[in-house]
């Protein structure tokens, strides 16, 4: 059984519109930010008399500038994580991000298996032009400028920011469930400027993604 988490009902939406009935997958709408996103899913999975065989993490994010064409990420890209980080947990300083001390927190970096990683890349095999693997950066307030950005990108090497992904890796891996995570780009990591933005179309093409990703692990 694979369960797929989205943060909002839109998300959700564009899945279910996209999956026939089966019963090899189940849904649930976590919430946004990685306080209801780890809480929710935690107390999900603990109900659970039988735990799922896989945690799909789906939606959109926010794509950071790279200076390489060749590993540039633009809106409407897809992304699938190879690790995800609580990006902004620490202390935040006026061009850096310093992380708090090991021994005062709990995992802050989820590496994801990379067989896994890679089957669900092959679902995606001649679908999309663009599909871009690495780090996911998950922080508690969207970077609502380029700096901002820029800091974060810089010390944990990410590609793209959501609010929910490590969180959500984070329940997968204390009930020891595999995990992977997939978004769709609806905007660059800029100074904040909405019109820019394609909520609409991410959301859509996000749902497509983890369907093409569901079917082809569900055969």
């Amino acid at each position: 059984m694979i369960l797929a988490v989205s943060a909002t009902e839109m998300e959700m939406s564009a899945l279910t519109d996209k999956l026939p009935d089966h019963m090899g997958w189940s849904t649930f709408v976590c919430g946004v930010g990685p306080v209801e996103a780890g809480i929710q899913l935690s107390s999900l999975l603990a109900r659970k008399a039988k735990l799922p065989d896989l945690i799909i993490n789906f939606g959109i994010g926010g794509g950071y500038f790279v200076s390489s064409e060749d590993t540039s990420v633009n809106i409407l890209d897809v992304c699938l994580a190879k690790k995800e980080v609580l990006a902004d947990f620490g202390i935040e300083l006026e061009k850096r991000v310093e992380s708090l001390e090991k021994n005062l927190t709990g995992p802050v970096s989820f590496e994801f298996e990379k067989q896994l990683v890679e089957k669900a890349s092959s679902c995606l095999t001649g679908q999309f032009n663009h599909v871009h693997q690495g780090t996911f950066l998950t922080v508690n307030c969207v970077s609502g400028t380029k700096e901002r950005g820029e800091v974060l990108k810089r010390k944990w090497n990410g590609i793209c920011e959501n609010m929910e992904g490590a969180a959500a890796a984070r329940a997968s891996s204390l009930f020891q469930v595999p995990f992977l995570e997939v978004r769709v780009i609806s905007n660059m990591v800029e100074d904040r400027n909405l019109s820019n933005w394609k909520i609409k179309e991410a959301v859509a093409k996000s749902g497509e993604v983890a369907a093409l990703i569901m079917k082809g692990l569900i055969k």
